[in-house]
């Protein structure tokens, strides 16, 4: 009787831990995304974000001709180059438009775990505050989740330590939206397979951003959260 007792105070403590860190995560993305304003290394990736921003145009679902959907992210990661991807993603941007399809983007951001290789020279509260954004200050809840993210069994753990770490990360995600005239692809399903049939003209449109994307109704092209593929390009 006393083991399921402690089985379940255990279990509501740990769905408590879980619980807050998601809020604080959510609560300090949509805050930190203000971060990327405020420090003048990232003014060009603002200024991309607020173009991207401005990019968009609602789509009336029941009037376009063949709706494409896709997810696409890129974060402050130590192996993304923010700048670039979000660069790529705004040609991709201004050459649909130019082409007279509708697109819709909504904009989110997350805060997730990323792996960073900090050097034994670098502060960690420097990294989380000028480089991954991952918490507005560098503050009790912000190392609480570092700790989490890093602990290992019986040690405490070194916030001076070099090495492999997984620390919080701001992250960027747009959902987009394009209403497409033209037929570009098809889609075959057949058991846990998906075969692409792509238009030459609107794979080469996709490729520059293809390593952003995540899942999506057609252009499941990258992604663990694809089923297998089969892509064929005529």
């Amino acid at each position: 009787m006393k083991f399921a007792q402690y089985k379940f105070i255990y279990l509501i403590a740990v769905v408590s831990i879980f619980s807050t860190l998601r809020l604080y995560a959510e609560e300090e993305a949509v805050f930190c995304a203000k971060c990327v304003e405020s420090q003048n290394q990232f003014s060009e990736i603002a200024a991309f974000m607020k173009t991207i921003k401005n990019a968009s145009k609602e789509i009336d679902t029941q009037t376009t001709s063949t709706p494409y959907e896709f997810i696409w992210r890129t974060s402050f990661s130590q192996d993304r180059d923010t700048g670039a991807d979000l660069k790529r993603l705004l040609d991709f941007i201004q050459i649909v438009k130019a082409k007279g399809w509708r697109i819709d983007i909504k904009e989110k951001h997350r805060r997730a775990g990323k792996r960073y290789d900090k050097k034994a020279e670098e502060k960690l509260e420097d990294i989380i505050i000028k480089k991954t954004l991952g918490c507005e200050k560098f503050d009790h809840q912000c190392e609480r989740v570092i700790i989490i993210n890093n602990r290992r069994k019986g040690q405490p753990f070194d916030f001076d330590q070099a090495g492999k770490l997984i620390l919080p990360t701001l992250e960027i995600e747009y959902k987009i939206k394009l209403d497409v005239k033209e037929n570009f692809s098809t889609k075959v399903l057949g058991g846990n397979e998906l075969m692409l049939i792509f238009k030459r003209e609107f794979y080469n449109l996709l490729k520059p951003i293809e390593s952003n994307i995540l899942l999506g109704t057609v252009l499941c092209i990258s992604g663990t959260q694809c089923p297998k593929r089969i892509i064929r390009v005529e």
